[in-house]
């Protein structure tokens, strides 16, 4: 069964990271990957935020990790595109902005990520 929970959370995941991304570059162009990054740092707040309030435990339902966790942010968070896109900005010689690039994505995601495990906290049963 928690197959079908991490294949509805990717499709979800997957669906909502493509129109967000399409709105992202529609507002703010593609100078830098506006959309992956925000996808990204949001996601990376998200799992913290989960993980922080239900990781610790087992007080949650058990489709909780692979639907949320695993399918829906697996699905959301872009990393793979992360890693494309700074190789197409360090191809097109555009070296600060591949910079710009790895080191707002990695540091606020990983402060993202703290950030939410902090508030998950908090939350917590």
């Amino acid at each position: 069964m928690d197959y079908l929970y991490v294949a509805f959370g990717s499709a979800c995941g997957g669906m909502l990271r493509y129109w967000l991304g399409a709105v992202v570059a529609a507002r703010w162009g593609d100078a830098l990957p506006w959309g992956t990054m925000l996808i990204n740092i949001s996601g990376s707040l998200a799992i913290g935020l989960l993980f922080g309030a239900f990781g610790q435990t087992r007080a949650y339902a058990v489709w909780v990790q692979p639907l949320l966790l695993v399918g829906m942010l697996g699905g959301f968070t872009t990393f793979s595109a992360f890693s494309l896109q700074t190789l197409q900005l360090l191809q097109s010689a555009n070296m600060g902005g591949a910079c710009a690039n790895v080191l707002l994505s990695v540091v606020l995601g990983l402060a993202a990520a703290a950030g939410g495990f902090w508030l998950g906290k908090f939350v917590a049963p």
